[in-house]
């Protein structure tokens, strides 16, 4: 394993935080100096603090962040937000993360007291959804055509997520015929990097990766 190249790692594994457990018996320095030299692909150690953990997650990457209590066993305690790892899709490295991430919508309504029931299938619910065909060209420096299939015509709502989940563009336009279609996205103006796509209809999403390159 080699951590300065993220290179001979089979996978990342993340490890919440204790509430209510005790601390660690020992100093949590030299508790942490034992644990690192006898696990040195570890990337954060903390054992002197108590929380939580927020495990975010998209089709880009999947961010952990530890969050802190000032204390346990007072109801009006305080929390603070530690650290932050990421893990792109299709790697097996955990990088720190500049932020915590943070929820771009609203929080979702509390759920009835009698839920209604809608099955729908797997294959129903690709059926339903736009259908990516083809991102020309992919990497692009600018503008990228996207080709996609629609079944019926109906009402398309465009957003663009950046690795950090932040929704950096997003409209909508009626589409006036099912079938195959088109559309031009310029990112010229965006920095490097890979963004999710993302296509809408109804409640119906389809989904593709676009990456951006200086």
């Amino acid at each position: 394993y080699d951590k300065a190249r993220c290179t001979g790692s089979a996978g990342v594994e993340f490890v919440v935080t204790s509430v209510t457990s005790a601390a660690f018996p020992a100093s949590p320095t030299l508790g942490t100096e034992a644990v690192k030299a006898m696990n040195p692909h570890m990337n954060y150690i903390e054992l002197s603090k108590k929380g939580y953990a927020v495990l975010d997650l998209n089709q880009i990457r999947a961010q952990f962040d530890f969050y802190y209590v000032s204390d346990v066993e007072d109801p009006q305690a305080t929390q603070s937000f530690g650290v932050g790892y990421r893990v792109y899709n299709q790697e097996s490295c955990a990088q720190k993360a500049i932020a915590a991430t943070t929820r771009l919508t609203p929080n979702p309504s509390l759920a009835p007291e009698q839920p209604t029931y809608k099955l729908v299938s797997l294959e129903e619910q690709k059926e339903m959804a736009p259908r990516m065909i083809s991102i020309l060209p992919n990497p692009t420096t600018d503008e990228t055509t996207v080709q996609y299939y629609v079944k019926e015509a109906g009402k398309i709502e465009i957003t663009l997520v950046d690795a950090v989940g932040r929704v950096v563009f997003s409209d909508s336009y009626q589409v006036n015929t099912a079938g195959v279609q088109y559309m031009k996205i310029n990112l010229s103006e965006f920095p490097e990097g890979t963004y999710l796509l993302q296509l809408q209809q109804e409640d119906s999403v389809g989904v593709a990766r676009i990456s951006k390159k200086n």
